[in-house]
């Protein structure tokens, strides 16, 4: 498996660079060591020293039709309050698929549909099931 390094911080033709191809990778995998995502159409070099343009691999999702903004608001804070990495679409909102996640949306009412989709979460989406201690006297449940 080839693990991506660093980004380009420019185009290909700044740095005169050869591009080796195209990695097709899930969202888990296009993550730098720092966590930083590599979003579908940048360049990145990879651990074999190698320039990629990397893609979004389809994956399996969940994704929740929105009819109205609210139901977006909703679903979105829903998943954001635990620290699931989501994707904003024209109305739609994905998220990697766990079973959980999709009887939450049947409880709300909300459609939604099991499918194989590229998925981009939002900037500074946290990974699934990302755990971590708080600073703070009180306790809430992830």
């Amino acid at each position: 498996m080839t693990k991506l390094v660093a980004k380009l911080r420019t185009n290909a033709a700044a740095y005169n660079a050869k591009i080796a191809g195209t990695l097709y990778l899930p969202f888990a995998e296009r993550r730098l060591a720092r966590g930083e995502p590599v979003r579908g159409g940048e360049l990145a070099t990879a651990d074999d020293g190698k320039i990629y343009r990397i893609e979004a691999q389809p994956e399996r999702v969940l994704e929740v039709r929105c009819a109205q903004p609210r139901h977006a608001a909703v679903i979105g804070y829903l998943l954001g309050s635990g620290h699931v990495a989501v994707q904003f679409g024209e109305a739609f909102v994905r998220a990697a698929y766990l079973p959980e996640l999709e009887a939450l949306a049947a409880k709300l009412g909300l459609e939604a549909s099991v499918l194989e989709a590229p998925f981009e979460p939002e900037l500074g989406a946290e990974a699934p099931h990302h755990h971590h201690h708080h600073d703070h006297d009180h306790g809430h449940g992830h």
